[in-house]
């Protein structure tokens, strides 16, 4: 897998979480309807260490920062169809 497609997993995964308010459950609920395969162990693996940081006073707004500096870095993939 490329770096560009795991900084774009990367940036998702925050967002996700972001979007979940740092529920476990619910993130990982997400994540299993949107990867499959290598995809899905690479977002598990950072939503654990990003759930954990989101826990933290001032996390969401670390969590926040961290994927606006990979969108810079790598704009979001469009969707196909």
């Amino acid at each position: 897998m490329d770096l560009a497609r795991i900084e774009r997993i990367v940036a998702q995964v925050c967002d996700v979480v972001d979007a979940q308010g740092g529920d476990w459950d619910a993130t990982q609920a997400v994540l299993l309807d949107t990867y499959v395969g290598e995809e899905l162990v690479h977002a598990l693996t950072y939503a654990a260490g990003f759930l954990l940081v989101y826990a933290e006073p001032d996390g969401p707004a670390f969590l926040r920062g961290m994927r606006d500096r990979r969108r810079r870095l790598v704009p979001p993939m469009q969707r196909r169809g």
